[in-house]
């Protein structure tokens, strides 16, 4: 059906405002303990690439939660970097729909997460 047609093609990256960068992350997650995988890259409104990363962390019990470390680890790698404009942009389509209907992940889960993940920012 239509629905799920235009899940599945790519969109075209859309260059951030001026003044703003644009942090597109993934993950490849594993479930359980084995190691998932995860990267990042930072681009300027030219989409020239500024940074990049990659790395790996003990699998987690959902997708969900491999997808929200993955946004998380971005998310400390631009502000270590010195970024505070940034557009983080990734392809988990909860995290989209959650995100533009304005609603908010359970404090428990983040804070789950952050603990889960502190070894990752050190």
């Amino acid at each position: 059906d239509n629905a799920s047609r235009s899940l599945n093609q790519r969109s075209q990256w859309k260059h951030p405002p001026r003044g703003w960068i644009k942090c597109n992350y993934d993950v490849s997650p594993r479930i359980g303990s084995e190691d998932s995988g995860m990267g990042w890259l930072i681009r300027n409104h030219h989409g020239n690439l500024l940074e990049a990363g990659m790395g790996k962390f003990e699998g987690r019990p959902t997708v969900m939660e491999s997808e929200l470390s993955a946004l998380v680890w971005s998310m400390q790698a631009c502000s270590s970097l010195g970024y505070r404009n940034v557009i983080f942009e990734g392809d988990n389509i909860f995290i989209l729909l959650t995100s533009k209907k304005n609603l908010r992940i359970s404090c428990a889960i983040l804070r789950k997460l952050l603990v889960k993940s502190a070894g990752l920012f050190l």
